[in-house]
């Protein structure tokens, strides 16, 4: 028997080890391989529809990947104004929605596309595996906000037609990594929400210049959801028959040790860039209500006066918008009457008087709110062509008489066909020294203001007075 010699089994002892280094490396290769396709398997076997935390890790798995083939888009739909459904359909009937409008968008996912719905259930999440030309990528955005705007027609009756907004970004083009992907298509929602929703817009590194309004806008959006903001209606009587001829819109939010009312808060929407959106949405909330009110109030032609700031007004399409959802609820737009807050404060001035020229020429009224009389009243109202007068009690009752600029006030409202309501109406006493040009009234004489079901109950009440 042969026996080896120390250095042969030296030799062999290293070769062996060489050996199995080798077996160990190429399992260990093979195990990563294995795990990688599992994992690119799993995320293609997963449903059309997932989880709004699996799909976030899917986006990161794909950046991950790197490689210069690496590349797909991601899209954000969400409804407008979603809150507002509340106002008239339960949450079985708001669930019902979503599921249906998700049923849609699902219709419409591309071959390799995944959806899930947001911590925010009106707004969805879609990942689709390829990178699209701009005009593509439009199309493919525009199938998705039809099929989202869609009305639907849910089990109780109740039928939901909502606006869609809709936001594109691509990787890696726009943005590299998960969080700022996401980030990047909120802003472009919030772009799009300042410009009054309904829209498809791809991201711009622009938008992130909006960062701190931002904030402020999903502060408005908290306390619209957590319904810390409450519509309240000041109701306007016809003198003569004591019946309510309609109502004055307010808004309060309610904060943690105080509350403001719209005309508190309004400025800071305008700074915030806020305010085109948020007038929309309290125009179209008040409308939803207000078609309660037609069908109860059977006594008066109801109408309906909406506070506005002029920062609105100096967009090229709010009338457009505002038309549109007067057409929407099918509403006689002579109904509604626009009180301007802050007249004297505009910037663009030959667009906001276009704005005002097409509203009124739709049949929408202009008021505004006087309790002085001087050179700037009298500019406005030829200059904007006011229709209505909102006149506070105490100037017109003033030494239990009439001034003399009062009476010129009174003239040159007559002679152009404008429209008096006397505000701040305190008791039965200061109805009585009216001036017969006021034949409608507001104030604590004849209520405080009430919410929507209050308003409901004090609809066809006769006013003593």
């Amino acid at each position: 028997m042969t026996l080896m010699t120390s250095l042969q089994r030296n030799i062999l002892a290293f070769a062996l080890i060489i050996i199995f280094s080798i077996l160990i490396y190429v399992l260990w290769h093979w195990i990563k391989k294995e795990k990688a396709h599992s994992k690119e398997t799993k995320f293609i076997i997963l449903d059309r529809i997932i989880p709004y935390k699996k799909m976030k890790e899917l986006v990161q798995y794909r950046i991950h990947q790197k490689g210069e083939n690496i590349f797909f888009s991601l899209m954000m739909v969400t409804i407008d104004h979603f809150d507002q459904i509340l106002d008239y359909a339960d949450s079985q009937a708001t669930t019902e929605y979503i599921q249906r409008v998700g049923k849609l968008l699902e219709m419409t996912l591309p071959l390799g596309a995944k959806m899930a719905q947001t911590e925010e259930r009106e707004t969805f999440l879609i990942y689709l595996p390829e990178i699209y030309e701009h005009d593509d990528f439009l199309d493919i955005a525009s199938q998705f906000k039809l099929m989202a705007e869609r009305r639907i027609e849910l089990n109780q009756g109740v039928h939901i037609e909502k606006s869609a907004s809709v936001a594109l970004i691509a990787y890696p083009e726009q943005a590299e990594t998960q969080e700022d992907l996401i980030q990047g298509l909120q802003s472009t929602i919030y772009y799009i929400k300042k410009q009054g929703g309904g829209h498809i817009h791809f991201y711009s590194a622009d938008m992130l210049e909006e960062k701190n309004n931002y904030q402020a806008y999903q502060k408005l959006k908290n306390a619209i959801k957590e319904k810390s903001i409450e519509m309240l209606f000041n109701p306007i009587f016809n003198k003569s028959t004591g019946y309510m001829f309609g109502a004055e819109i307010d808004l309060v939010w309610y904060k943690e040790n105080d509350k403001e009312s719209f005309k508190e808060f309004m400025p800071k929407l305008e700074s915030s860039n806020d305010s085109y959106w948020f007038g929309l949405w309290m125009l179209e909330k008040a409308l939803s209500s207000h078609v309660s009110m037609i069908g109860v109030n059977q006594r008066e032609s109801y109408e309906l006066i909406l506070p506005v700031g002029v920062r609105q007004f100096e967009h090229e399409v709010i009338s457009n918008d505002m038309i549109h959802i007067l057409d929407k609820y099918e509403l006689d737009a002579s109904q509604l009457i626009l009180k301007i807050l802050n007249p004297l404060q505009v910037n663009q001035e030959v667009q906001f008087i276009k704005t005002l020229i097409e509203l009124q020429s739709y049949g929408i009224r202009l008021a505004i709110d006087v309790h002085k009389i001087d050179d700037h009243l009298y500019y406005l109202l030829n200059e904007y062509k006011i229709d209505i007068i909102l006149m506070d009690t105490d100037l017109i009752t003033r030494k239990h008489d009439k001034t003399v600029e009062v009476e010129e006030l009174f003239n040159f409202a007559i002679a152009n066909q404008i429209h008096l309501v006397a505000t701040n109406v305190q008791d039965s006493n200061q109805v009585e020294k009216l001036d017969e040009h006021f034949n409608k009234i507001q104030g604590p004489f004849c209520s405080v203001p009430l919410n929507k079901d209050q308003l409901l109950n004090y609809m066809n009440m006769k006013l003593d007075i």
